[in-house]
């Protein structure tokens, strides 16, 4: 079954779901889909999602927090269907983590889509290491692609911090040949990197041109974290001061 709403009606659906926005705390996940060479003909906006700095782990799910239904993305302007939203779901752990997932159709021609995580704030961690790894699937009668927007290589997943630094541009862009499979997947990790700076931010994004009428779906995961150096010295300093706090 699938729902028609603009994305700006979608918005306010979420924002009425949404704790009282008086409590003013949360972070907005962004989508975005437009038409392949028209970008005029689009729809974008933004799923609140509520976080409290008492909370450590929050998920959200479209389905579950929104409705059990597929979302149908139109143009406002002249109502054509640019994208199906089939799947879309992310949680944050302020340790720091971001996991996020979708799963999208493209419209009646060859879509661009884009998905932002929405920006994790956290304490700053002054010697961070971090890493990332995603992975895509393609649906479609061959041929046909599934194209990433990222990078001179032209990657389908990006993980950033601080406002924006990359972290990594991860995951070819995947075809189905024709004659072949309906189906086809990839994926791919970066390693546990230094990051060399303080870090108090990170967001995940996925951006790809969708060949008209196919489905794609994704799914990645990124983490910051003290290098095992840090944490062992913390850990240590800690277990001095308890026994200081003994011997007193």
């Amino acid at each position: 079954m699938k729902r028609y709403l603009s994305l700006t009606s979608l918005l306010v659906a979420m924002l009425v779901a949404a704790v009282p926005a008086a409590q003013g705390q949360g972070i907005n996940l962004g989508i975005g889909a437009s038409a392949a060479g028209d970008p005029e003909t689009s729809a974008t906006g933004n799923f609140f999602i509520p976080l409290s700095p008492s909370d450590k782990i929050v998920t959200w799910d479209l389905r579950t927090d929104v409705a059990d239904e597929d979302f149908e993305l139109r143009d406002p302007d002249t109502n054509e269907l640019i994208g199906t939203i089939v799947d879309l779901n992310v949680m944050f752990n302020v340790d720091p983590v971001i996991i996020l997932n979708f799963a999208v159709i493209a419209g009646n021609a060859d879509t661009v889509f884009q998905i932002d995580s929405g920006t994790l704030n956290f304490p700053v961690i002054n010697t961070p290491q971090a890493s990332a790894s995603a992975g895509i699937t393609l649906t479609s009668v061959p041929p046909a692609s599934m194209t990433g927007q990222f990078g001179a290589n032209d990657k389908v997943f990006q993980a950033t911090y601080n406002g924006g630094t990359v972290f990594a541009n991860l995951v070819d862009s995947l075809t189905l040949p024709n004659p072949g499979p309906i189906t086809g997947t990839t994926d791919e990790n970066a390693a546990v990197t230094p990051l060399g700076i303080p870090v108090s931010s990170m967001m995940s994004s996925f951006q790809f041109e969708l060949i008209a009428g196919a489905s794609g779906s994704g799914t990645s995961a990124f983490v910051i974290v003290p290098e095992p150096a840090t944490a062992g010295l913390l850990a240590a300093g800690g277990l001095m001061m308890l026994r200081r706090r003994r011997r007193a």
